[in-house]
């Protein structure tokens, strides 16, 4: 009786994580509707166009950290400050505007407020830590 139970304890909980994963992973990929860029594609965009803005996101104690040396030149707008004043970078038509960040999340996030007001850009997928020269 005790292994019955068991196991049948094991599988509601298996299927309620499989359920709740399930669900989270839609709603965000629903929610963050944001345009990524591979790392391959990133390496691309920086060496053959001259009509890119960088945005880095990170905290000025990640960037003494974790340096990110680039061939164009980076605007530093770090997300805590945007958090607390409430602004969003602007984005300028005809330009390729990419937010970077450690991990992604927070470019991601940025990107996404900006395509609800109509503004394009595209964010790194999984961050500056997903270029071999940071990690």
């Amino acid at each position: 009786m005790l292994k019955r139970t068991t196991i049948r304890d094991w599988s509601i909980t298996l299927f309620f994580l499989i359920s709740v994963f399930s669900i989270y992973h839609i709603a965000a990929k629903h929610h963050f509707n944001a345009s990524n860029i591979s790392p391959q594609i990133f390496r691309e965009i920086l060496e053959d166009n001259k009509n890119v803005v960088l945005i880095d996101l990170r905290e000025s104690r990640e960037i003494l950290r974790e340096p990110f040396s680039s061939p164009k030149p980076l605007m530093h707008l770090p997300f805590l400050w945007l958090r607390r004043s409430h602004a969003l970078p602007t984005v300028t038509p005809g330009q390729i505007t990419i937010l970077l960040c450690s991990d992604g999340n927070r470019s991601r996030l940025i990107s996404t407020l900006l395509a609800e007001q109509g503004m394009h850009t595209f964010y790194l997928e999984e961050g500056l830590w997903s270029l071999p020269a940071t990690k």
